[in-house]
């Protein structure tokens, strides 16, 4: 038995804090020389005010399964002990514990006021996916979301996380990712099953999940071909274990969703042309970046590691390279942080060339940062039947900022067009609307905090609604 349990304590030093679901019995030495078992009794994590001042980070863990490091707590599963297990009974459940690392990268995008408000309206899409991948309604072609209906109050897009497997399995594996605060909007390869079910997402998206089965290096891999300039090629370039589920394959799952939440980051402007990041959570911003981008080039401002309760503070005016030196400059940072934050190379490298026309390409002010590792737990937690040998799960936050200065210029053309009798429904024919892309109506319903006058109030929401409309 002794050889036993030094080999499941090795599994959970691999391991580290990770949140491990379903029928799993870890074998382990009791206190005095006892010999048992660990069997779990919570399925998955649950939070007290870990995304705000009162989180604590997940280091230090009582026996009734909260973490007492800090002034907050984080729940996670626990484990009672149990009569010991007899040799073959051990040997049985060996297959609990799986040769198999699980790496996870992803972004939340949203969209704020100069103020540090986030705004609604981001369920517009802003990159296509291959003609392939699943969505709630069907089929997802062009720029939809794939969804049954316009969802109301969203204020967050989850886009484009991607989990790969690296090793070999002796069974299929299990994989379960819930989104509290949101739903799953797209996905592939197809999943054994999900909810909300379709139509009955209530008016603010809540409450999603997404189970999949996977069989890693099956006979026979044929994932579906994808140009090389396609959103989904970057994503291959990583040596990760092939899988199939449900028939279909891929090097990894994806899956993108829709959120209805805030997370304790605010960036505001000020007159001066300062803009601050404000870290209001508990726990420190690994790293953060300002970008600025226009027509001809850009320019990357690194604000370091920013601490629980700490700020940034950069000028919007970002000095700009053209475009080759700043991409050079600025994917050799975001990569760096995100090796950093335990992504191998060629994943880091990955996600960057997927984002490189949203983050790089796309003319405007942004902030890129590293979430800690345990929002990302707690935004969207995830379950295995099966003990890995690692779990890395690294998602990027961006935020789309909106400066006074451009609040003002946009509440400008916004007061000329009315008062030249420009119709509600015309104002996508301006350019200085047409530049706003995608981000068009997170980026009006900025201005209309500023708009008192009656008639140009009710004008202006009339013309958000049409965006609103747009998927």
């Amino acid at each position: 038995m002794r050889n036993e349990t030094r080999w499941v304590r090795s599994w959970l030093t691999k391991v580290g804090s990770a949140a491990v679901t379903g029928a799993l019995l870890l074998a382990c030495g009791g206190s005095g020389g006892g010999q048992g078992v660990l069997l779990p009794e919570a399925a998955s994590p649950q939070t007290s005010g870990a995304l705000g001042a009162n989180a604590a980070q997940a280091s230090t863990v009582n026996a009734g399964g909260k973490v007492v490091e800090g002034q907050g707590t984080v729940t996670v599963p626990k484990f009672t002990f149990a009569p010991t297990l007899s040799g073959e009974q051990l040997e049985a459940q060996k297959d609990v514990f799986q040769p198999v690392a699980v790496h996870e990268w992803g972004t939340f995008t949203s969209v704020q006021a100069s103020d540090g408000t986030d705004l609604e309206g981001l369920h517009h899409e802003e990159e296509p996916l291959p003609p392939f991948v699943h969505g709630r309604d069907g089929m997802c072609f062009g720029n939809n979301k794939c969804m049954e209906h316009i969802p109301q109050g969203v204020t967050q897009k989850m886009e484009t996380p991607v989990i790969y497997f690296h090793g070999s399995a002796t069974r299929p594996l299990s994989v379960r990712v819930d989104f509290p605060k949101g739903v799953i909007s797209q996905w592939y390869p197809q999943a054994e099953s999900y909810g909300p079910a379709k139509y009955e997402i209530g008016e603010r998206v809540s409450g999603g999940t997404m189970t999949w089965k996977v069989a890693l290096a099956p006979k026979g891999f044929a994932p579906p071909k994808v140009s090389s300039g396609d959103i989904w090629a970057p994503s291959r370039n990583v040596p990760s274990a092939p899988l199939r589920a449900q028939g279909e394959d891929e090097s990894f799952i994806f899956y993108r969703g829709l959120g209805s939440f805030s997370l304790p980051v605010r960036v505001t402007s000020s007159k001066d042309g300062s803009v601050t990041l404000a870290n209001g959570g508990a726990l420190r911003i690994p790293a953060a970046f300002l970008l600025k981008v226009d027509e001809t080039g850009g320019g990357i401002v690194s604000l370091g590691d920013v601490s629980a309760s700490g700020k940034a503070v950069a000028q919007a005016n970002v000095p700009t390279k053209d475009m080759d030196s700043f991409l050079a400059d600025a994917k050799l940072q975001i990569k760096t942080a995100l090796v950093q934050s335990g992504l191998t190379e060629e994943e880091s490298l990955a996600m960057v060339d997927t984002w490189s026309v949203s983050y790089f390409h796309t003319p405007g002010l942004r902030v890129l940062y590293v979430l800690p590792r345990l929002w990302t737990d707690i935004i969207l937690p995830m379950h295995l039947d099966f003990v890995p040998t690692q779990i890395v799960r690294t998602l990027i936050g961006r935020i789309e900022v909106t400066t006074q200065a451009e609040e003002k210029a946009l509440l400008t053309v916004l007061e000329t067009a009315h008062a030249q009798g420009v119709m509600d429904w015309e104002l996508p024919t301006i350019p200085e609307i047409q530049r706003l892309g995608r981000h068009v109506e997170p980026k009006l319903r900025a201005v209309r905090r500023l708009v008192t006058e009656p008639k140009l109030a009710m004008w202006l929401d009339s013309a958000i609604q049409g965006f609103v409309l747009e998927m």
